[in-house]
């Protein structure tokens, strides 16, 4: 529904999208901070997951065919 009316006010400029969506992606970004952030405040061991050593000893137990786990599905 939100792609049609993306394309509906389209056709208006630019200008007229930016303001009818505008909020909406305001509202939108705000719902991801506050959700994302009290989940964090829940359980802020989650944090550890950005810690680089994970993939360090990921791919020195796999080496580089671990590649395809993390989404690379070209071959070298």
């Amino acid at each position: 529904m939100i792609i049609s009316l993306l394309y509906f006010f389209q056709r208006q400029g630019t200008k007229v999208v930016g303001f009818a969506f505008g909020p909406i992606m305001l509202i939108w970004f705000a719902t991801i901070t506050v959700l994302g952030v009290s989940g964090i405040l829940r359980k802020p061991e989650i944090l550890a997951a950005i810690n680089p050593s994970h993939a360090v000893a990921f791919f020195a137990a796999n080496g580089w065919k671990g590649r395809p786990f993390l989404g690379e599905h070209r071959h070298l």
